[in-house]
């Protein structure tokens, strides 16, 4: 099964506003709905997995619905939910995340990802 299931529905209703963006090549002023990062060796360490939470209230902040923060070393994922400003959900172990109600049909196999 391939790692990602379904494309992400415009759940939060900002995709449109992806058409109307500046195209001028500077920065979008516009904030993903959907937000997935993953922490790769680079990462580890204090500092490191600070610095991706961070990152991780910023788009909190900045309106996505829905973040996703993935750290393969410790078989673990975060989940940021947009109306949870500052905290997110931690899981050990899981084998899939779904999407819920921020992004229904959504799935991403971690399987694949913790064997990397």
């Amino acid at each position: 099964m391939a790692p990602c299931s379904a494309p992400l529905p415009p759940s939060c209703g900002k995709i449109a506003g992806w058409a109307s963006a500046p195209s001028s090549g500077a920065a979008s002023p516009l904030c993903p709905d959907l937000v997935i990062e993953l922490a790769s060796p680079s990462d580890e360490g204090p500092r490191g997995i600070t610095a991706l939470r961070h990152k991780m209230d910023l788009y909190q902040a900045n309106g996505a619905c829905l973040g996703w923060l993935l750290l393969p070393r410790e078989h673990a994922a975060e989940i940021w939910r947009g109306d949870q400003q500052g905290m997110a959900e931690r899981l050990n172990n899981n084998s899939r995340l779904d999407g819920s109600d921020l992004a229904e049909g959504l799935g991403l196999e971690l399987e694949e990802i913790w064997t990397v």
